[in-house]
């Protein structure tokens, strides 16, 4: 490894150490829920991202600055996608975003 790929490599390695790994799924019926640690900060100091995959359709719900957040992002965001399964719900809205309206 030359030197460039070493200082690279140890920068990624103190920039994760900083925040907890992720990467968490969630899927039922066509939908799925990822929430994932970004290989890089993007604007806003944010580290983790959600996305919603569904039925054919996906976006970026939501960018989150802390592990915590993150974990709360995805958990509001499987508890929306089972309330519509469930038919509790006749629009699937997640951050804002609307993925199906009946």
């Amino acid at each position: 490894m030359n030197i460039v790929a070493a200082a690279i490599k140890s920068s990624v390695a103190s920039l994760y150490g900083a925040h907890p790994r992720m990467d968490a799924k969630f899927k039922l019926e066509g939908f799925t829920v990822s929430t994932v640690l970004l290989p890089l900060e993007h604007p806003g100091e944010t580290w983790y991202e959600t996305c919603v995959f569904a039925m054919g359709d996906s976006d970026i719900v939501d960018r989150y600055k802390t592990y915590l957040e993150a974990v709360a992002g995805h958990n509001a965001a499987v508890e929306k996608v089972k309330a519509y399964v469930a038919g509790r719900q006749k629009r699937l809205e997640i951050s804002g975003r609307v993925f199906i309206e009946e």
